[in-house]
């Protein structure tokens, strides 16, 4: 375990701190993620904030699934010092991102990896495309995962040191997480799982490894019994029964093959994500074990990767997969309708696809290697009498979340792609269990680190270009709402701008009525507006004006269109 207090470590690791914050920082300075506009989900999060900060209260539509008061309440103190606008929400989500960043650092430190190995999973963290992209929102995935990771930190801590002040701090934050997304709930679960495997049955034990649970537990009863107590919808609920009622009616056969397409889905993204630091631990272990089980090692990559492939040439399917950020080579929910295939959209070649998709798949074998390993490992070490200086509590704790969390997952019947973000944090613990550390005495060749430093600024250099390009038409975008509402007096009613601005900008019951289906305004009033706002000009439609945007992805330029129903 590293010590703060020695001199020569601090300087290190403040100048690593130092280095995160500085590469975040200039990531997101150059997206320039400045505008008072919604981007996907966030425009029912920022309704919520607009009527605390606008009228001291809580207000929920009942869109949004997760519990999310614990970010609205961060968001609200944002707006404080001039008033709500997704500017100030956007911020708050990314300085959370950054505090997600240096809390995987700590957490990888805290399992005794060395500083080299803590500070690429957090510039895996901080490049990572869905990580950024999302941090430029006021969506919950960023702000769960880093309040969660500061919980899993201060847990472990309090697993390894046994001191009740770092299980107390790991606990509160592990409610705020539950504030979040209720998910959290995992957490203290896993807590309670690791504890007893570590200290046995004994009833001090039992309270200490229940405690957690129960905090969580009773923290989240008692806000849903708020939520009722003031009338106010509970979409989680709705959603749960939704989602068992489903589960009951399909057969046995269809919900095995929904789990493991997304199994498949969540292993892919995950893979790719990691593929810097899997690429550096396979190196290292490689030069470490004997001949004879590198031919094992060998057989059993061919073995995954040749079901990888097969699963793949079934399904004819190349990355990106179904999700909800990424779209071909671009980042950002596309919400505006009546377009399918809009010309001002970047669209990558096959071939780019091919190599990402095989690059995932490379990914997902050292994934699943890695864990089996870790597994392993684990298993052999719970033989033993005498665990006290190689007690892998942290990493059951860890595999249990995991678990847990995509049980949890299952139940929402789909997978988007920004959901695998809190599983990286917790994989990248799994990744170095086997030795506790990657053995840095063993030197990494120079293709393995060229290899690394490649894909992390590949991954740094996409997720700033297509998130300035998601911004970028967003921003002309929402000029041309403007126009439409302020300049001409439109209605609102008679407008489709897209998802964001038919949620912002609710229809009245009336018109709701009109459409029938309880959220089908959000997604049909294309058929019942005489202006809409596309990518590019639609058949039946008249142009009014289009709004330039500037991208860089292809570097060049696009156009938003108001056009107006012939």
């Amino acid at each position: 375990m590293y010590n703060l207090s020695s001199k020569k470590l601090f300087n290190t690791t403040t100048l690593i701190i130092v280095s995160l914050s500085c590469i975040w920082i200039l990531m997101v300075l150059l997206v320039n993620p400045i505008g008072d506009f919604p981007l996907n989900d966030d425009w029912d999060y920022g309704r919520t904030v607009y009527y605390l900060v606008k009228e001291g209260n809580l207000q929920f539509t009942g869109w949004s699934v997760p519990t999310v008061i614990a970010q609205i309440a961060w968001g609200a103190l944002f707006c404080l010092p001039f008033g709500f606008s997704f500017t100030a929400l956007r911020l708050s989500t990314v300085v959370l991102g950054l505090i997600g960043i240096i809390a995987t650092y700590g957490l990888l430190r805290e399992i005794k990896a060395n500083q080299i190995i803590a500070f690429t999973g957090a510039l895996i963290i901080a490049t990572n495309p869905l990580f950024f992209s999302v941090s430029n929102t006021f969506l919950t995935d960023v702000p769960f995962l880093s309040v969660s990771t500061l919980s899993f930190l201060y847990l472990i801590r309090g697993l390894n040191r046994e001191k009740r002040l770092d299980l107390l701090i790991g606990t509160l934050f592990a409610c705020v997480a539950t504030l979040i997304r209720q998910f959290g709930i995992v957490i203290p679960l896993s807590f309670g799982i690791a504890y007893v495997t570590k200290n046995g049955m004994g009833k001090k034990t039992l309270r200490t490894a229940l405690a957690p649970s129960i905090i969580v537990g009773a923290t989240l009863i008692m806000f849903t019994i708020y939520r009722k107590t003031l009338s106010l919808p509970d979409s989680t609920s709705y959603d749960l029964s939704f989602a068992l009622r489903i589960l009951r009616q399909q057969p046995i056969r269809s919900i095995i093959s929904l789990t493991i397409n997304q199994s498949m889905i969540y292993l892919l993204y995950l893979g790719l994500s990691l593929l810097p630091l899997l690429i550096i631990r396979t190196a290292n272990k490689w030069q470490s074990i004997p001949y004879r089980e590198r031919i094992w090692t060998i057989l059993s990559y061919l073995f995954l990767l040749f079901l990888f492939i097969a699963g793949f040439l079934w399904q004819k399917s190349l990355m990106p997969l179904p999700g909800n950020i990424f779209y071909d080579i671009g980042l950002g929910a596309v919400t505006l309708w009546g377009s399918d295939t809009p010309p001002n959209l970047p669209y990558a070649p096959k071939a780019v696809w091919y190599l990402i998709t095989f690059a995932a798949i490379i990914g997902s074998v050292m994934l699943i290697h890695a864990l089996f390993s870790a597994v392993a490992k684990i298993l052999s070490l719970l033989g033993e009498r005498n665990r006290s200086e190689s007690d892998e509590s942290a990493f059951i704790f860890a595999i249990s979340t995991c678990v847990l969390y995509f049980l949890c997952l299952c139940l929402l019947l789909y997978a988007a792609d920004r959901y695998v973000i809190p599983f990286l944090p917790l994989l990248m613990i799994l990744i170095t269990s086997p030795a506790k550390s990657i053995p840095l005495h063993l030197p990494i060749n120079r293709l393995c680190s060229f290899l690394v430093v490649a894909l992390l600024l590949v991954y740094g250099i996409f997720s700033v270009a297509a998130t300035h390009d998601y911004l970028s038409w967003n921003r002309s975008r929402w000029e041309a709402l403007r126009y439409l509402t302020e300049d001409t007096h439109i209605s609102s009613n008679n407008i489709d701008g897209g998802f964001e601005f038919n949620g912002w900008y609710e229809p009245d019951p009336a018109y709701r009525r009109k459409i029938e289906k309880n959220w089908s305004w959000l997604f049909r009033k294309f058929d019942y507006t005489d202006y809409v706002i596309s990518f590019e000009p639609i058949i039946g439609f008249k142009e009014i004006r289009r709004y330039p945007y500037k991208r860089w992805i292809p570097y060049g330029e696009g156009n938003i269109y108001i056009l107006h129903r012939q």
